[in-house]
């Protein structure tokens, strides 16, 4: 299944580094890897590159111990944006808390999306209260450009599966959402179109899922 990428990652079976260095150049660096995490470009890929990217993702993602997870989480802004993307693919809970913990404490910068998918992937009441939480806070500071695009698409896909409404709040014409849009730029102003860019992060995910079944 990986003998055309298996340049990009470690072989299974090899050993695993535990030290920040090691630990970068085997799951971030790889294929430029944090950096198609950070700009989501990796949904831009053409077909064959971009299933060959989560396949490779879904594996690190299920492999890696729970102790280098960690250990890459509290790395730099880098390392904690890849592991907040592998707990994602994989729904490693182990960083949950931790993960919601720096989203809360708006240290969202760089890594906010990863954040936001690991949180809806986790996909329960409690994510869905962390990003409202976040949104509250952040929709209130129309200076701070930051992840609440993607934190609200986050929001309205959870809402979705689980049944709540939390985002009502936000939207509308006098909602915290149109006021933030309005003080600055951002790329579209329709909330929904967040929520698509969040679905089509968790719809590949679960592709991936389903084509590398655990175990293999």
């Amino acid at each position: 299944m990986f003998e055309d990428i298996e340049s990009e990652s470690l072989v299974a079976g090899d050993r695993v580094p535990t030290d920040h260095n090691g630990l970068f150049r085997r799951y971030c660096l790889p294929g430029g890897r944090y950096k198609k995490l950070l700009s989501g470009s990796f949904m831009r890929l053409d077909e064959s590159a971009r299933r060959d990217f989560g396949l490779v993702m879904m594996r690190d993602a299920r492999e890696i111990s729970d102790e280098a997870l960690q250990a890459l989480f509290h790395g730099d802004w880098r390392e904690c944006l890849t592991a907040s993307w592998l707990a994602g693919f994989a729904r490693r809970f182990v960083i949950r808390e931790e993960i919601a913990t720096r989203l809360r404490n708006g240290q969202e910068r760089h890594v906010g999306k990863g954040l936001c998918f690991s949180l809806v992937r986790f996909g329960d009441s409690t994510d869905a209260f962390t990003l409202s939480s976040y949104l509250e806070r952040a929709l209130g500071e129309p200076s701070l450009r930051g992840v609440q695009p993607w934190a609200l698409g986050a929001l309205m896909v959870l809402e979705e599966q689980l049944g709540m409404h939390l985002s009502s709040r936000f939207l509308g014409p006098d909602g915290a959402w149109s006021t933030w849009v309005e003080a600055g730029f951002v790329e579209n102003s329709d909330a929904s179109f967040w929520e698509g860019v969040v679905q089509g992060w968790c719809d590949f995910a679960k592709l991936v899922a389903q084509e590398f079944p655990e175990g293999v």
